[in-house]
Protein backbone atom coordinates (compact mmCIF):
# COMPACT_ATOMS: atom_id res chain seq x y z
CA UNK A 1 0.00 0.00 0.00
CA UNK A 2 1.27 3.55 -0.89
CA UNK A 3 1.03 6.77 0.92
CA UNK A 4 1.09 9.83 -0.37
CA UNK A 5 4.68 12.02 1.11
CA UNK A 6 2.23 15.03 2.32
CA UNK A 7 -0.10 13.21 4.36
CA UNK A 8 0.02 12.82 8.51
CA UNK A 9 0.61 10.00 10.28
CA UNK A 10 -1.87 7.93 11.35
CA UNK A 11 -2.61 9.37 15.06
CA UNK A 12 -1.80 12.83 14.15
CA UNK A 13 -3.98 15.35 15.13
CA UNK A 14 -6.64 17.25 12.90
CA UNK A 15 -5.74 20.52 14.80
CA UNK A 16 -1.87 20.51 14.15
CA UNK A 17 -0.08 22.51 11.80
CA UNK A 18 1.48 21.64 8.77
CA UNK A 19 4.56 19.08 8.96
CA UNK A 20 7.95 20.68 8.91
CA UNK A 21 11.06 19.63 7.57
CA UNK A 22 13.96 18.59 10.00
CA UNK A 23 17.54 17.97 8.90
CA UNK A 24 17.03 14.26 7.49
CA UNK A 25 14.17 15.08 4.73
CA UNK A 26 11.91 13.14 7.71
CA UNK A 27 8.61 15.34 8.77
CA UNK A 28 7.24 16.15 12.13
CA UNK A 29 4.11 17.87 13.31
CA UNK A 30 4.02 21.00 15.30
CA UNK A 31 2.09 20.61 18.36
CA UNK A 32 -1.46 22.83 17.87
CA UNK A 33 -1.21 25.86 20.06
CA UNK A 34 -3.17 25.85 23.40
CA UNK A 35 -5.81 27.67 23.78
CA UNK A 36 -6.40 30.15 26.53
CA UNK A 37 -8.89 27.60 28.46
CA UNK A 38 -7.12 24.79 28.34
CA UNK A 39 -5.01 23.72 32.00
CA UNK A 40 -1.95 21.57 31.00
CA UNK A 41 0.09 21.55 34.74
CA UNK A 42 1.79 18.54 35.89
CA UNK A 43 0.91 17.74 39.00
CA UNK A 44 0.81 14.58 42.11
CA UNK A 45 -2.22 13.68 43.57
CA UNK A 46 -2.53 10.42 46.01
CA UNK A 47 -5.23 8.73 48.04
CA UNK A 48 -5.43 9.61 51.63
CA UNK A 49 -5.48 5.59 52.27
CA UNK A 50 -2.36 5.02 50.83
CA UNK A 51 0.45 2.55 51.90
CA UNK A 52 3.00 4.94 50.30
CA UNK A 53 2.03 7.33 53.37
CA UNK A 54 4.84 9.40 52.45
CA UNK A 55 3.32 10.39 48.85
CA UNK A 56 0.91 12.77 51.37
CA UNK A 57 3.21 15.28 52.33
CA UNK A 58 4.41 16.13 49.29
CA UNK A 59 1.12 15.49 47.13
CA UNK A 60 -0.68 18.36 45.21
CA UNK A 61 -3.65 16.83 45.29
CA UNK A 62 -4.95 14.59 48.21
CA UNK A 63 -8.36 12.45 47.56
CA UNK A 64 -10.43 10.89 50.25
CA UNK A 65 -13.28 7.96 49.05
CA UNK A 66 -16.06 7.31 51.91
CA UNK A 67 -19.75 7.63 51.76
CA UNK A 68 -21.29 11.46 52.30
CA UNK A 69 -22.55 10.70 55.77
CA UNK A 70 -19.46 8.13 57.18
CA UNK A 71 -19.15 8.79 60.75
CA UNK A 72 -15.32 8.69 60.96
CA UNK A 73 -14.92 11.07 58.83
CA UNK A 74 -17.66 13.53 59.47
CA UNK A 75 -19.62 15.83 56.28
CA UNK A 76 -16.82 16.44 53.14
CA UNK A 77 -16.86 20.38 54.31
CA UNK A 78 -15.65 19.35 57.85
CA UNK A 79 -13.07 16.49 56.36
CA UNK A 80 -11.67 18.44 53.51
CA UNK A 81 -11.02 21.56 56.20
CA UNK A 82 -9.31 18.92 58.28
CA UNK A 83 -7.45 17.60 55.71
CA UNK A 84 -5.73 20.90 54.26
CA UNK A 85 -4.22 21.47 57.29
CA UNK A 86 -2.84 17.67 57.36
CA UNK A 87 -1.83 18.29 54.09
CA UNK A 88 0.07 21.91 54.29
CA UNK A 89 1.59 21.36 50.93
CA UNK A 90 -1.46 20.08 49.59
CA UNK A 91 -3.00 22.95 46.69
CA UNK A 92 -7.03 21.26 47.14
CA UNK A 93 -8.16 18.04 48.67
CA UNK A 94 -11.14 15.81 47.20
CA UNK A 95 -13.86 13.83 49.09
CA UNK A 96 -15.17 11.48 46.52
CA UNK A 97 -18.58 10.69 47.96
CA UNK A 98 -20.00 8.56 44.84
CA UNK A 99 -19.31 7.03 41.65
CA UNK A 100 -20.14 10.31 39.76
CA UNK A 101 -18.85 13.24 42.45
CA UNK A 102 -16.76 14.61 44.86
CA UNK A 103 -16.26 17.57 47.15
CA UNK A 104 -13.51 20.03 46.61
CA UNK A 105 -12.04 22.98 49.17
CA UNK A 106 -9.23 23.94 48.00
CA UNK A 107 -6.39 26.24 49.38
CA UNK A 108 -8.21 29.13 49.08
CA UNK A 109 -10.68 28.13 50.73
CA UNK A 110 -12.95 27.52 48.17
CA UNK A 111 -15.86 24.71 48.21
CA UNK A 112 -17.06 23.19 45.42
CA UNK A 113 -19.28 20.06 43.91
CA UNK A 114 -17.51 18.23 40.91
CA UNK A 115 -20.66 15.88 39.47
CA UNK A 116 -20.76 13.92 35.80
CA UNK A 117 -22.74 15.92 33.79
CA UNK A 118 -25.40 14.01 32.13
CA UNK A 119 -25.69 12.62 28.48
CA UNK A 120 -28.89 13.79 26.71
CA UNK A 121 -29.96 10.15 27.43
CA UNK A 122 -30.31 11.07 31.12
CA UNK A 123 -27.01 8.76 31.83
CA UNK A 124 -23.73 10.87 33.60
CA UNK A 125 -20.67 10.49 31.13
CA UNK A 126 -18.33 8.80 34.23
CA UNK A 127 -15.07 9.00 35.04
CA UNK A 128 -13.12 8.62 38.14
CA UNK A 129 -14.16 11.32 40.26
CA UNK A 130 -10.67 11.59 41.52
CA UNK A 131 -9.67 12.85 38.25
CA UNK A 132 -12.17 15.42 38.20
CA UNK A 133 -10.61 17.40 41.42
CA UNK A 134 -6.96 16.55 39.42
CA UNK A 135 -8.28 18.48 36.12
CA UNK A 136 -9.89 21.19 38.79
CA UNK A 137 -6.39 21.60 40.52
CA UNK A 138 -4.67 21.66 37.01
CA UNK A 139 -7.07 24.83 35.78
CA UNK A 140 -6.51 26.45 38.98
CA UNK A 141 -2.64 26.56 38.80
CA UNK A 142 -2.27 27.45 34.95
CA UNK A 143 -3.63 30.90 36.18
CA UNK A 144 -7.40 30.80 35.45
CA UNK A 145 -9.55 31.30 38.44
CA UNK A 146 -12.56 29.34 39.89
CA UNK A 147 -15.34 31.52 38.48
CA UNK A 148 -14.11 30.59 35.02
CA UNK A 149 -14.79 27.01 35.47
CA UNK A 150 -18.31 27.89 36.75
CA UNK A 151 -21.06 26.31 35.51
CA UNK A 152 -19.12 23.46 33.85
CA UNK A 153 -15.37 21.84 32.94
CA UNK A 154 -14.53 19.56 29.91
CA UNK A 155 -11.93 16.59 31.63
CA UNK A 156 -9.69 15.16 28.95
CA UNK A 157 -8.77 11.49 30.22
CA UNK A 158 -6.91 10.05 26.23
CA UNK A 159 -9.39 11.10 23.65
CA UNK A 160 -12.34 10.70 25.64
CA UNK A 161 -13.97 14.49 26.97
CA UNK A 162 -16.14 14.05 30.31
CA UNK A 163 -17.92 16.95 30.97
CA UNK A 164 -18.38 17.76 34.61
CA UNK A 165 -20.52 20.82 36.46
CA UNK A 166 -19.10 22.54 39.22
CA UNK A 167 -21.34 24.07 41.88
CA UNK A 168 -20.01 26.48 44.46
CA UNK A 169 -21.19 25.20 48.23
CA UNK A 170 -22.20 27.14 50.37
CA UNK A 171 -19.42 27.45 53.83
CA UNK A 172 -20.56 25.29 56.92
CA UNK A 173 -20.71 27.57 59.93
CA UNK A 174 -17.65 26.64 62.04
CA UNK A 175 -17.45 23.58 64.50
CA UNK A 176 -16.83 23.41 68.04
CA UNK A 177 -13.31 22.02 67.23
CA UNK A 178 -12.68 24.45 64.29
CA UNK A 179 -9.69 26.67 63.90
CA UNK A 180 -12.26 29.60 63.07
CA UNK A 181 -14.02 28.82 67.09
CA UNK A 182 -10.48 29.37 68.18
CA UNK A 183 -10.44 32.73 67.34
CA UNK A 184 -13.47 33.61 68.20
CA UNK A 185 -13.97 35.21 71.90
CA UNK A 186 -16.23 32.38 73.65
CA UNK A 187 -16.22 32.76 77.84
CA UNK A 188 -14.22 30.60 78.04
CA UNK A 189 -10.92 31.89 76.42
CA UNK A 190 -11.72 35.64 77.87
CA UNK A 191 -11.16 33.33 81.00
CA UNK A 192 -7.81 33.04 83.22
CA UNK A 193 -6.31 29.90 81.52
CA UNK A 194 -6.03 27.18 83.54
CA UNK A 195 -2.88 25.29 85.49
CA UNK A 196 -1.56 22.35 84.19
CA UNK A 197 -1.01 19.91 87.30
CA UNK A 198 2.53 19.41 86.00
CA UNK A 199 3.49 22.52 85.55
CA UNK A 200 5.86 23.92 88.55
Amino acid sequence: MRTRRNSPSPGTPSSATPPTPTRRGTRRHRPAPRTPRTAHTAHSAADEETRETGRLSVADVVVRRAAENDARLGPPAAWASEALDRYPYCGLVAYVDGPDRCVVRTREGDLVRLSAATDPDGRPDLCDPAVYASALHAWLTDGHTLDAALPAITVRTGTAAHHVTVEPLPQPPPSAGSHASDSASSPRSRSAPIRSPFSS
